[in-house]
């Protein structure tokens, strides 16, 4: 076709011309060159042509591209992105304030009273009970061991009767306190360091119901209860001036006075509880040859004296 376009193109001047060799292979000649020319612009625009399709092509397949992934933006978009991890849940936060209380309601109205219930029946009569049994006779307040025997203790004025004037804390004996109150008539220095207290001299006794007292200082408790044990004596030691107190043979009470070689008071005063049959002697100790651990109660018990007072019972 394109050599066509060029034979025409010359057609004019060849035909006003009339055929002449010369120009003919003039002509020729130039028909040639363009002719190399023009295939040279032919192939030169084919190259330019493919490579135009090929830009075209990727061109193509960049908006071909291009519209997939605006097409996955428009949809991730639509779906408001993707959900991440959860999270840990967060510490609790304090407890707060109570809110105020609200208004109480209005109350409601009564309901309707109900039908009466139908009487129930009669129960079975119950069995009469027993006859209660006698009572016990009571204690008598002067039996003192609660064995129903008016024993020779238990007549605590000594008037031979049983009755409430024997009772403690009522009647006549209630006002006679029950106390024995003595001393020994020699002086406490044999050499020995402890020595009981001897007990042959009685001033007065109102506890004969109560104790039963050796000469020789032992005290023997008839009547259980708590007892209040005086005991006093100047002592004349080389060191320490003792006393003590041992019911049954132990060890109870025992007090001290820092003496020196020189005339000191040395006492003791306790209450102690004392059951039926116990026995308790007071010594007082310290002594040497010579040297007078307790002094005897000359002359109506000045310088010595033990006195023991019934206080009550244990109970």
């Amino acid at each position: 076709m394109k050599y066509l376009i060029i034979f025409l193109v010359l057609l004019p001047s060849v035909a006003a011309a009339g055929y002449d060799s010369k120009s003919h292979e003039k002509y020729t000649k130039r028909y040639q060159s363009q002719k190399s020319t023009y295939q040279k612009v032919y192939k030169k625009a084919r190259s330019h042509y493919r490579q135009i399709r090929a830009l075209q092509a990727d061109v193509e397949a960049l908006q071909a591209e291009d519209q997939i992934l605006h097409q996955k933006i428009e949809d991730i978009a639509s779906s408001g992105g993707s959900q991440g991890p959860q999270g840990e849940p967060g510490p609790q936060g304090p407890q707060g304030e109570p809110g105020p209380q609200g208004p109480q309601g209005e109350a409601g109205p009564q309901g309707p009273q109900g039908e009466p219930g139908a009487n129930g029946k009669d129960g079975v009569d119950g069995i009469n009970g027993m006859d209660g049994l006698d009572g016990l006779n009571g204690i008598s307040c002067w039996d003192l061991n609660g064995d129903g025997i008016n024993d020779q203790v238990e007549d605590s004025n000594g008037d031979g009767s049983w009755n409430a004037l024997d009772c403690q804390g009522g009647g006549v004996a209630s006002s006679v306190p029950a106390i024995w109150s003595g001393y020994c008539s020699q002086n406490g220095n044999s050499g020995e360091f402890w020595q009981a207290y001897c007990t042959d001299t009685v001033e007065f006794n109102t506890a004969g119901n109560h104790l039963s007292v050796a000469a020789d200082g032992t005290f023997n408790v008839q009547v259980a209860g708590f007892y209040r044990i005086s005991a006093w004596s100047i002592s004349l030691v080389a060191s320490y001036a003792y006393v003590r107190l041992l019911v049954n043979g132990v060890e109870r009470h025992v007090g001290q006075t820092d003496s020196r070689n020189a005339w000191v008071d040395n006492s003791m005063n306790l209450v102690w509880p004392m059951n039926e049959t116990d026995t308790f002697v007071i010594e007082f100790g310290g002594g040497s040859t010579n040297r007078d651990v307790y002094y005897q109660g000359s002359e109506n018990g000045r310088h010595s004296r033990l006195q023991v007072e019934y206080i009550g019972a244990l109970k």
